[in-house]
């Protein structure tokens, strides 16, 4: 087991700990290969690594019920993968099912108690999927600017 510090240059708070596989990389010792990482905030990371970042098959648990499974290239969501989040708020839980494209939602299925939408996702929000990616309900529709008006 080595404990990760700032000097590594790595994307994980200070004291972050590993157990697994490493290579040397600059004269320091990082995460490489079948690995599982724990930050000081709970957050664990368990699968594949490459030069100290995630890259391969791994699963991300971190706090409230947040969850990845699947793919990873140089430390992001890349590739098909299943991330479910939980919104602080209402502590609701939204789905992501689908491709990832350098850590955002690509194409697949988000999957809310605002509906579920298909399909591509030009958001570049990360985990704010907001009112541009699930349509509204047909009652709260924007009112159509062609319509007639009485006069």
């Amino acid at each position: 087991k080595i404990v990760l510090t700032e000097d590594l240059g790595l994307p994980y708070p200070d004291q972050s700990e590993y157990e697994g596989g490493v290579i040397l990389k600059d004269e320091k010792i990082v995460p490489h290969g079948f690995g599982i990482l724990t930050t000081p905030d709970d957050q664990v990371y368990e699968g594949t690594f490459k030069d100290g970042v995630p890259d391969g098959s791994l699963v991300w648990t971190g706090n409230l019920g947040n969850k990845y499974m699947g793919e990873w290239k140089d430390g992001k969501f890349d590739g098909q993968g299943v991330l479910t989040v939980c919104n602080e708020e209402t502590e609701e839980l939204i789905t992501f099912i689908g491709l990832f494209a350098e850590g955002m939602k690509f194409n697949g299925t988000l999957q809310a108690s605002e509906g579920t939408y298909f399909g591509l996702f030009s958001s570049t929000e990360g985990y704010d999927y907001a009112e541009d990616i699930i349509p509204p309900k047909p009652d709260e529709a924007a009112p159509d600017a062609d319509a007639d008006t009485p006069d």
